[in-house]
């Protein structure tokens, strides 16, 4: 694995282990906000959205962090996660999961 890899492999693992602290201390209820999923908005998101379209596009308006895994209904890895306020585009993306 080449050092560039690694430092992208660690970076996206420390990134997950920070959003599953967030996500296990956050209440069991909905993001407040909206999440824009392949062009769906989705108002108060919770749960597991599915992308209909490549590349996987999220635009994140809500308070909490959204997970993107590269499996249909939020199974598989995850590839990157998306904070409040940020849009970002995944080439491998198939789901996104919020609480």
């Amino acid at each position: 694995m080449t050092t560039r890899r690694r430092g992208a492999a660690v970076g996206i693992a420390t990134a997950v282990m920070a959003v599953a602290g967030v996500l296990t201390a956050a209440p069991a209820s909905a993001a407040h906000g909206v999440l824009v999923v392949s062009g769906n908005r989705i108002d108060d998101p919770s749960g597991c959205y599915q992308g209909h379209h490549w590349p996987l596009v999220v635009d994140n308006r809500t308070d909490q962090v959204a997970l993107v895994l590269d499996d249909d209904n939020c199974g598989g890895q995850v590839v990157g996660t998306v904070a409040p306020g940020e849009k970002q585009v995944f080439e491998f993306g198939a789901s996104v999961h919020i609480r």
